[in-house]
């Protein structure tokens, strides 16, 4: 998982926690992870976007600084965001994800966690406790992982990851006042600090709930994830950061092993182990996962944590309860909502009310749609006002049927009472958040993670396919032999993507066949719209809801007859007008994606790739501006 070169770094000096003129070395700008073909949504570019390898070198730039010195300039660049820029708004994204932090108020945190490992407590001293101000503890793994270490100082620290919502540093702890001792012991550790781009609220509850699934997934479920040592979930700290303070686990991530563009077809052997090799384990983990039913939807936090006005439903062991959802769904592009307005559509949610989450989350985009709206109107903002009237227009469609989206007692739908129970749905399932250490997989990352019924979850993100599907290419595809090669190209793309999807289900049959049902085509139609608007990303983005819906109102009928909508659900209908409309939005929409290269990825770049392209001369500062131009005809 990081340059060997992260182990050999060391402080310069022995110190003390207490020592304020000690020297640390950070090292940063380590790129491990980083992606070089990156899909841009224009399937002719996947290819050709091949020749924008990585060039930069893997050695990690190395800084040394005091331990003390908070305004010492040489630690600056290691709180940076150098992983990617931004085609526009460059400065105002990375100052977003800037992650400064007290590194002497970090010292001493770890100092003061090894001095509470190593105190004698009684049974009925708490699991879950405040070691300081704002940071709490989790006794058990401090007691496992400390209680017999004889702490000095950090003798390293490393940047390892600088991810979507957060950065990932690497901290070397030693026994020694030698940086030079070779009988020294040290410990090595996970510092995660989220970056500051949705509301505090938001990462409040969000770092609590991911503290306490990663327990709940360690203790109950004894799976193989990072054991979490500290947390706190507000920067009023010693560390001046909210953050997660967990094991470091050394090895390859599982996303290396990754060929999505494999070629051949899953009679090959060879091509279904190299595909099963990456899709298995984390179908498996998924199982073990699913396998625990709860009694209420939201997501979970440690009992401690929940505050006099968070309402609750569920507790187990005494040491988690269900709370409300941290889907970033619910949350993501709200500034302009309050707290108090934000709460009530959050749950927690009986178990009796599956699809209360649905209607709950069209109801929070509505308030936020309407909101934005009449700031618009106000001539406070810039938006497009008949933008977000249009998608008003289409979210109120679907909430008039939220409620009733799927029957919940059809005797149509294989094994349904299974698929209503309260699971826990994991966000980011993915081979990069999978390490492959000596003791077997690890799994890490479960930001996000929510408590809802199977049937309303999908494909893990990196299977997710809703493009045309293609099983066979020479049957399937007239005229195949003759095609160019751009051409085919284009189709094997669909190709692969329909054939990797289809794995997960193959997994998904061998692991637990009481949830196949899930991906069912009428289930999977029936709640596209849902999805949809889970993922949107973009205000244009109602249009893919509007999509779903309008091919949702052509099989109304026949799913009503099917039993598979429930009773009281009135048809979805669009006159002339709104579908010519839509149609119309819907084409010029597609075509600007597929025509916009990094649109998939608002405009992120890979930092490597962002390099390549600006000295081949494909990207260019625009004039008078500190954004940047794409030259369409250079990058084909």
């Amino acid at each position: 998982m990081l340059s060997r070169a992260a182990r050999s770094s060391r402080v310069l000096i022995p110190l003390k926690a207490t020592q304020r003129s000690t020297s640390l070395r950070l090292l940063t700008s380590l790129k491990t992870t980083q992606l070089s073909n990156i899909n841009t949504n224009t399937t002719s570019n996947i290819k050709s976007f091949r020749r924008f390898q990585s060039t930069l070198s893997k050695e990690p730039k190395t800084y040394t600084t005091t331990i003390g010195d908070e305004k010492d300039p040489n630690r600056s660049p290691f709180f940076d965001y150098t992983w990617g820029t931004w085609l526009k708004n460059d400065a105002q994204e990375k100052a977003k994800r800037r992650t400064e932090f007290s590194i002497l108020g970090l010292n001493n945190t770890v100092s003061k966690l090894v001095e509470t490992a190593q105190k004698p407590v009684d049974d009925k001293a708490k699991s879950v406790f405040e070691v300081e101000k704002n940071i709490n503890g989790i006794r058990e793994n401090l007691e496992s992982l400390l209680k017999d270490f004889k702490f000095t100082n950090i003798k390293s620290m490393a940047s390892m990851h600088e991810g979507k919502h957060h950065r990932l540093y690497k901290l070397e702890l030693s026994t020694s006042e030698d940086p030079d001792a070779k009988d020294a012991d040290t410990k090595e550790f996970v510092l995660r600090l989220p970056y500051n781009l949705q509301s505090s609220y938001y990462r409040e509850v969000n770092l609590k709930s991911e503290v306490a699934t990663l327990d709940f997934l360690s203790k109950k479920l004894e799976l193989s994830v990072p054991r979490v040592l500290a947390y706190s979930s507000t920067p009023d700290n010693l560390i001046k950061s909210p953050f997660i303070l967990m094991e470091y686990f050394e090895g390859n991530l599982l996303m290396h092993d990754w060929n999505p563009l494999v070629s051949g077809d899953l009679k090959d052997a060879e091509v279904k182990e190299t595909l099963m090799k990456v899709i298995k384990p984390i179908a498996e983990f998924n199982k073990s996962v699913t396998d625990f039913n709860f009694d209420a939807f939201g997501s979970l936090y440690f009992t401690s944590d929940i505050a006099p006005d968070m309402k609750t439903l569920q507790e187990i062991d005494g040491r988690w309860r269900v709370g409300p959802t941290t889907e970033r769904a619910y949350f993501k592009d709200k500034g302009l909502l309050t707290t108090d307005k934000l709460v009530p559509f959050l749950g927690p949610w009986p178990k009796d009310q599956p699809l209360a989450m649905v209607a709950d989350l069209f109801k929070v985009e509505l308030e936020n749609f309407k909101t934005r709206l009449s700031v618009a109107k106000a001539d406070l903002s810039v938006e497009s006002t008949d933008r977000l009237s249009r998608a008003i227009g289409v979210y109120e469609k679907f909430l008039a049927v939220a409620p009733h989206l799927i029957n919940v007692k059809s005797t149509t739908i294989p094994n349904l009472e299974e698929l209503l129970k309260p699971k826990l749905a994991l966000a980011d399932l993915d081979p990069i958040n999978v390490i492959q250490g000596e003791n077997g997989n690890v799994f890490v990352d479960f930001e996000g993670s929510a408590i809802k019924p199977f049937i309303l979850t999908n494909y893990p993100k990196f299977l997710v396919y809703t493009g045309p599907k293609i099983f066979n290419l020479k049957e399937e595809v007239e005229g195949w032999d003759d095609l160019d090669d751009v051409t085919k190209q284009q189709y094997e793309f669909m190709y692969n993507r329909t054939r990797n999807q289809f794995c997960w289900e193959l997994a998904l049959n061998d692991a637990n066949k009481k949830l196949l049902g899930v991906i069912s085509p009428a289930i999977k139609l029936i709640k596209a719209g849902y999805l949809e608007a889970l993922n949107s990303s973009s205000d244009q983005d109602y249009l893919y809801v509007q999509n779903a819906i309008v091919e949702l109102s052509q099989m109304w009928d026949s799913y009503v007859e099917l039993g598979l909508i429930g009773e009281g659900a009135k048809k979805i209908e669009f006159d002339e007008n709104e579908l010519a409309q839509y149609e119309k939005e819907f084409e010029e929409y597609q075509t600007q994606i597929s025509s916009t290269p990094f649109v998939a990825t608002k405009g992120w770049v890979p930092q490597d790739m962002f390099n390549n392209l600006v000295k081949m001369g494909v990207v260019s500062k625009k004039e008078n501006s500190d954004d940047y131009d794409i030259d369409p005809e250079k990058i084909m």
